[in-house]
This record gives C-alpha cells, structure tokens and sequence, in this order.
C-alpha cells in the first residue's frame, strides 16, 4: 500500500484524529486517510523519503510530524503538514542528529501537544519544544540512561514521563513544569468553542481546544 518496491515494509504505524501516519522502513513517511476506513480502503494523502524510518508521531492538531530513523547517526525530522485539497505536503522545518560515536540512533519518539519525548540508543531521554510557529526544535531537558533508551511514555495525567533503558530496567521522571488549563467558550452564549489555538505569551508552547472547549499546556517553571 505505501511502496511499489515489494522488498520495502512498515516498520510502524500511528493512529491519531482519522490519520494513519506509516513508516516505511525503506521509503520513508507515508499518511492516509482513515475517516471512512469501515467502508472503503485508506486514502493516501501524502509522503516524504526517510532512511530506516522507525516511527513516526503528530503534533496533538496535526500541523507537524516527527520521524525518527534507526541506523548509524540517524535522528529526528520535523515536518510541517500543509493541508491540500485532498493531499498534504511535507515540509522539512528541522533535524537533530548526532555522529554514531555519541549515539547508535534515536529510537522511539511521541509528541504531547508541542513537547516531543524521544528515547536515544546511548543518550538516553533527551525532549524538545517544537516551536509551533517555525517547526524548529528547542532543547528542554535530557537525562543519560546507563545504557539505552529504549521506549518513553509521557502521557500520565501527573505529567510523570516513564522511560526503559535496554540494560538498567525502568525510570520515573518529574520535570519542574506547571499546568496551565481551562475552558475556551463563546462569550455570547457560555457555548465551548471547539478546536481554539491556545498559546502562550512568548509562543513556545500552543495547543488546541477539545470538543469541550478544554485545554492543557505543560510549561516549565521558572
């Protein structure tokens, strides 16, 4: 489905608001289609070439998506989405590697809202800020695991991230962050807005309002 060449295959795919993000280990990032998926084949929309293209994740409003690609210095790629009538282009907005005497590779990324969380073969967890403006990446935070990183998981309600080191067993951080939450409504009728871009004064952090008109944006404490 994503490839012509019968020797390429998916390595991953992500699931998220009717879009299915694949990566093709040898061709890269491929995205459908999925709203009607209980009648009719996905729809291909777009793709970008990748080398050993291991994963992939979306921003929470789907404007960027991150690929990571497992071999000797392979890193992350940022893409912008721009929406077309019936395909999207990819725009490469920023990259981070590092050379193979630091770090084999990355290995798993996922994105929460603009943070990205990314588990590094030697350099452990290392997240970044996607600016929601430039799609560049800003360092947050890094903590080397002995050996490494293997899987990460920041979705606890707490903001507690969980990350495996392939040889030292499981980690629990805390990161000095505060909450900021509440409700975007009309003000004529009190009715929640849907889908409202919620950003911060100096515009490091962005994220867009549920069905119920709520937000949540983890920002660092200073």
């Amino acid at each position: 489905m994503c490839s012509s060449d019968p020797t390429s295959k998916v390595h991953d795919i992500t699931v998220a608001d009717g879009r299915m993000y694949v990566s093709a280990w040898d061709s890269g990032l491929w995205i459908y289609d999925m709203t009607s998926v209980a009648t009719q084949m996905p729809t291909f929309l777009g793709s970008t070439p990748g080398d050993n293209t291991h994963s992939a994740w979306p921003t929470d409003n789907g404007d960027y998506v991150v690929t990571g690609e497992e071999r000797s210095g392979g890193g992350i790629l940022v893409f912008r989405i721009t929406e077309n009538v019936g395909s999207v282009t990819l725009t490469l907005t920023d990259q981070i590697a590092f050379p193979s005497t630091e770090a084999f590779s990355v290995h798993n990324q996922v994105v929460e809202g603009y943070r990205l969380f990314n588990s590094w073969y030697e350099l452990g967890l290392r997240v970044y800020d996607i600016d929601p403006v430039t799609g560049l990446l800003n360092l947050y935070a890094t903590y080397d695991t002995p050996v490494s990183a293997w899987g990460v998981y920041p979705y606890q309600p707490s903001g507690v991230v969980y990350v495996s080191d392939m040889a030292t067993g499981f980690y629990a951080f805390s990161f000095s962050t505060s909450i900021l939450e509440g409700t975007v409504t009309e003000a004529s009728t009190d009715a929640p807005i849907e889908g409202a871009t919620v950003r911060t004064l100096d515009g490091s952090k962005a994220t867009t309002t549920g069905a119920d008109g709520t937000y949540r944006l983890y920002v660092r404490s200073e």
